[in-house]
Order: structure tokens, then sequence, then C-alpha cells
């Protein structure tokens, strides 16, 4: 099973909503948590239905207006009992259907001062649990002096709040994979911030029983948080049988020069994970960071001409604004219906969004 806790901030731009989509198939997901979506309640149905009809929604909307938590499973694979909601979090019970993994888990998207927090911490606390429990989710808080570089020294009334939580209610974190830090500014290289926000934590009983499970802290893609991914199947380290280079393979004629081409050849690759990868390892260099904002700039471009592409392939005009023109659709069916039962066939400017009018040769 494959959990996943991403703060996507903001989910009404097309290009944002395409990446999340490409993101579930691609890592297989089976149960996430999208926080900071930005997107309004009465805007919500729209965009959740285009992940898909295999997916299960519950949001916070009740307890935030701009749809802070999105919790997404599908029900095929997962059993979710929702108990608890608040602003800052969901809690909730999940049965995996295809293993014995159960848990607790409680998805978190803190709020942005050390005041509005504090109902965080004490609504973690209420939590009583003999069993497994998983928080994740983005604090908005860091746990410790070295977890931010650059921007303004990391104070103790910052943390202590937290650190106290944690203390608690008996929650350490999950052996962790990936980058040092969760979240970036995403600004030039005098000015950038980088910090650990993004956290997975287990309970006691969840390193009793899941004791090799870890957190992979992967590259942020389109946003400014890192995806956090919990895999519950252990891996199992695989050793290779070695490979044997004969001597006789290597005195044939041919060896020599396919070598030589081999190596010469350019391997292809995602650009946006090969320069954020980079940046794991050079936080401030400026090349990388152009490199980064040029690519951000170009999946945005892209997006948005494939989609007028799409657009424009498709003939319908009701198109141009999604989902919500069903009205118009249906205002042109009705239109159709009446003129053929006079005889009277309209034809419709479809690409160029003109009224109808009877053909002249009617």
């Amino acid at each position: 099973m494959i959990i996943i806790s991403w703060n996507v901030r903001g989910l009404n731009k097309s290009h944002k909503q395409r990446e999340v989509r490409k993101f579930l198939l691609k890592n297989k997901v089976d149960m996430i948590a999208c926080l900071e979506t930005r997107v309004r309640k009465q805007n919500a149905k729209d965009i959740q239905r285009k992940t898909g009809n295999e997916w299960k929604i519950e949001d916070n909307y009740e307890y935030a207006p701009n749809g802070r938590i999105w919790l997404m499973w599908k029900e095929v694979d997962v059993n979710v009992t929702v108990l608890e909601k608040t602003e800052q979090l969901i809690h909730c019970y999940v049965q995996d259907k295809n293993s014995a993994f159960t848990c607790y888990i409680t998805y978190v998207y803190g709020l942005h001062t050390v005041q509005h927090r504090k109902s965080l911490w004490g609504n973690l606390k209420n939590v009583q649990l003999n069993d497994p429990w998983l928080i994740i989710g983005d604090f908005n808080s860091v746990l410790n002096v070295d977890d931010r570089i650059s921007g303004n020294t990391v104070q103790q009334v910052e943390v202590v709040d937290f650190q106290n939580c944690i203390e608690d209610i008996g929650v350490g974190q999950i052996t962790k994979r990936g980058g040092n830090f969760t979240w970036c500014n995403k600004r030039d290289a005098e000015i950038r911030i980088y910090s650990h926000i993004d956290w997975a934590f287990g309970n006691a009983e969840w390193f009793n029983l899941y004791t090799g499970i870890e957190a992979h802290y992967m590259l942020p893609g389109c946003s400014d948080h890192t995806p956090i991914m919990i895999s519950t199947e252990v891996q199992k380290m695989k050793v290779n049988r070695p490979y044997r280079l004969l001597t006789t393979v290597m005195k044939q004629v041919e060896y020599k020069e396919i070598v030589q081409r081999i190596w010469k050849q350019r391997s292809g690759g995602d650009a946006m994970n090969t320069i954020q990868g980079k940046l794991n390892e050079d936080y401030f260099n400026a090349g990388l960071i152009d490199d980064e904002r040029k690519c951000l700039a170009d999946i945005e471009k892209w997006e948005a001409v494939q989609e007028q592409i799409l657009r424009q392939k498709s003939r319908a005009t009701w198109i141009q604004v999604g989902d919500q023109n069903t009205k118009y659709f249906h205002a042109c069916e009705d239109h159709r219906t009446k003129a053929n039962s006079t005889g009277v066939h309209p034809v419709l400017q479809a690409v160029d969004g003109e009224s109808s009018r009877p053909n002249a040769r009617d």
C-alpha cells in the first residue's frame, strides 16, 4: 500500500491537476492527502472528479473554506473510517484490503503562526491509542534549530510547543530517505530559504509492528513542498548475481568500438527531477535555481498549449469552460431536438463560438 502526504500549494491551475494525476498513476498511490489546495468549496467537486471515479474523497471544508485538506483513497483497495476533523487535521482508521496492514493515520496541515498551532498540539494530545499510529503532513513548523537554513534564525519559542507535543504523545520520526529539507521559497540564491516542516511520525506500536517501513521524501516537482511517501511493503535487499566479464569477449574486434559508442551516448530523463536532485546537493547554486524556475515556467506554458490543442481538437464550444458549462451543452441539445422536429437543421459554429444559424442551403 502506498500512502502519500503532499502540500501541492494550489490545485486551481490545470497543469497542477495534471501533475497530481500523473503522480498518482506513476507511483501507484492508494491513499493521499492533498494539502493547501486553495480550491473553494463550490469548485471542489469539478476538480476532484478529474482525478478519476475510483477515488473516494473526504475534506474539511466545514472547518476551512479554502480546502486545507483533501483526503483521497481507492475504495477498491482501502477501507477508511474518518474519526475526527478539525481545521488542521483529519484523523482516520485505515485498513488495506490487500494485506494485513492496519493503522490510525492523522493527516496534518498546521496553521502559519505559533499561536494558531496551539489547538493542533492540543488535538493531537487528546488522541489516546494503543494501536499503530502514523502522523504525517505539513506541520508548518521546524522541530530543531538546524531545520532551517538562511532566513531568520530558529528561535526556541518556535519549536517548544511542537517538541513538547511530540514528547507528550510518545511519537518519533519515521526513518527518513531523501533530502534534508522539505520546503523552499523558490527565490534567488541570495534570499532563498530551505526548511524542514513536513514530517512523518509513528508511535511505539507503529515501530513495534512496522519496523522496516521508511518515509521517502521525494522531489517537489511543481510544488514548493516535497511529497512524503510511505510504502507499507518492507523492501528486502536483493543481491544480484555478479556480472562476469570474460577475457574472450574483450578480445573480440567489435568490443572496444561498442564500449566507446555506448559511453558516448547521453541518457535521457526528466529535466525537473535532474535539476531538483542536483539542488538537493547544492542548495544555493544560482544556475540550478534559474534552471528550475525556467523548467517550471516551461511546464506551465506547454501544459497550457496542450490544453488549447485538446480544446481545438474536440471542436466543442462547451469544452471551453470545462464541466461548468453543461448548461450550454443541454441548451444545444434542446435546440437540435426542436430543429429536427421542425425540419430546420442549424449549423452550430463549435470552433469559433458563434451563435447557431440556419444553413443557407436549407
